[in-house]
């Protein structure tokens, strides 16, 4: 059950990432480091001397076809909250966003320095100059209702298809870790999955988000987290504490 792209972790996967990346031939693969976030740090390489040997980061397969919308990228924020790994215990919210880039892809090898084109972090195309998608949404988002919509409509997909396997996806992620997660019943989680859907409607995870940004920003972020602030504080039910 792959759920990620071909993935190496370096610097201790330095050699067979080497060999892969060689063998691909000039397919793009993106390199993200650890612990940074909002996008930062992240850029696509197509050659072997391209790999970093120093630091802690992993080299992923790039995701050559990707669905698009109108001609951009774009990637689904959804929020997954666990209150329980062993057993586990996850309510996938049924709100999220898709996160558009906003300049049009022109394939996996066009501007591969241009993160307007390739990335879809919110924080990053907030610097963009020209934002061409933003007739979908504020600041480069949409509302995932929407996101499907356009899906649907556009390319004929069948959405409770589509959201069977990110579902899936999620609980397969989590298995994945359950194991090495100590039991605490006092403890829950908000997660922030990011994930992109190619052109043969598969999904795939980019990355999981511990503690996503919960500013609101815009109107489709308050239409998105206060609720989901909310329905959080009703399933968790904290005991009223009074200092």
């Amino acid at each position: 059950f792959r759920i990620i792209p071909e993935t190496y972790a370096l610097p201790e996967q330095f050699d067979i990432c080497h060999a892969a990346v060689t063998m691909s031939h000039s397919a793009p693969w993106i390199v993200k480091p650890n612990r940074l976030s909002r996008g930062r740090g992240i850029y696509i390489i197509n050659h072997p001397s391209m790999i970093p040997d120093s630091g802690n980061v992993i080299v992923s397969r790039y995701i050559a076809s990707p669905l698009l919308i109108d001609g951009f990228k774009f990637d689904l924020r959804l929020y997954v909250l666990v209150t329980s790994f062993q057993p586990l215990e996850v309510f996938l919210y049924q709100k999220g966003f898709a996160r558009l880039a906003s300049q049009r892809y022109q394939g996996p090898n066009t501007e591969l320095d241009n993160p307007f084109v390739h990335l879809t972090n919110t924080s990053i195309q907030r610097k963009s100059g020209e934002n061409h998608s933003s007739h979908f949404g504020e600041q480069g988002k949409m509302t995932l209702e929407d996101c499907l919509d356009y899906l649907e409509n556009t390319y004929k997909i069948d959405i409770p298809n589509l959201m069977k396997k990110i579902r899936e996806l999620v609980l397969a992620s989590l298995v994945s870790v359950n194991h090495a997660i100590a039991p605490n019943r006092n403890c829950f989680e908000v997660f922030g999955f990011d994930v992109l859907v190619d052109q043969h409607f598969r999904p795939w995870l980019m990355e999981i988000n511990s503690s996503p940004s919960l500013n609101v920003s815009s109107s489709i972020d308050k239409k998105v987290k206060v609720s989901l602030i909310r329905d959080v504080l009703r399933i968790v039910d904290p005991i009223p504490y009074d200092r």
